[in-house]
């Protein structure tokens, strides 16, 4: 049976990003400021348009077909036109890698994911066992979520309610034209709780970037290691 993820709306996609990285529908709605009863009837629209019985696998077929979506677009090096990725192994030991792109000249996208058969493994597990602690959620941005900024250098910022592994990052393009123009390596706060990459706004401009959103899940906790709760962003820049 084919499994047409593209019937899902946004907010579906929502609730089910946040089941596979260990939520349930009490967290969820929390986290999203809805009721259980509105996360429960949005998993069970899911489920029926996807075809499946359980709102987990559900999900796990949401993760497979956005794991597919090329998100990573750009120059091989900083400052040149050829399209191409250039990766660093930053983490042996769990086979991440990190994702230097280029939008355009003056651009630089940093993501960190995961390869692709550790991308697979993880998606599989996750479909039958939730992380046993709270995953680790975003309490403030800058800029704030809906702002509006002055044209202008700005650090783009995101802070967590706990200490987050060093090294271990997901600033993540949805869309070329709205990513914001950032360049150099995110830099960790003393506390471990923040990550901030330099950026420069233009007039006019709209934005939109995710703090994790699967299959790029590297924003880790710590302590556990287990993935934060996915966060979306979106900003504009005054004319």
């Amino acid at each position: 049976m084919t499994h047409d993820v593209s019937a899902l709306l946004e907010r579906e996609k929502d609730v089910l990003r946040l089941l596979l990285v260990g939520h349930d529908a009490k967290s969820i709605a929390r986290h999203l400021d809805l009721s259980t009863h509105v996360v429960n009837e949005r998993l069970r629209d899911a489920r029926r348009k996807l075809g499946v019985s359980s709102s987990r696998e559900a999900a796990r077929l949401l993760a497979l077909a956005e794991a597919d979506i090329p998100k990573n677009f750009g120059d091989k090096d900083f400052g040149y036109p050829n399209p191409a990725e250039a990766v660093t192994d930053v983490n042996a030991q769990v086979g991440q890698t990190l994702a230097r792109t280029g939008v355009n000249k003056g651009t630089l996208v940093m993501i960190v994911s995961a390869t692709l058969l550790a991308s697979a493994a993880f998606l599989f597990s996750m479909n039958s066992a939730a992380p046993t602690g709270s995953a680790a959620t975003v309490v403030s941005t800058y800029p704030a979520n809906g702002s509006q900024i002055k044209p202008g250098p700005y650090k783009l910022t995101v802070r967590f309610d706990r200490p987050m592994a060093p090294d271990s990052f997901s600033f993540v393009q949805v869309d070329r034209a709205t990513y914001p123009e950032c360049s150099g390596k995110p830099a960790q706060s003393a506390d471990g709780k923040s990550y901030s990459l330099n950026c420069i706004a233009r007039a006019g401009k709209r934005h939109e970037v995710w703090f994790n959103r699967t299959p790029y899940m590297n924003f880790r906790s710590k302590a556990d290691a287990q993935p934060a709760s996915p966060y979306r962003l979106q900003f504009s820049v005054k004319p």
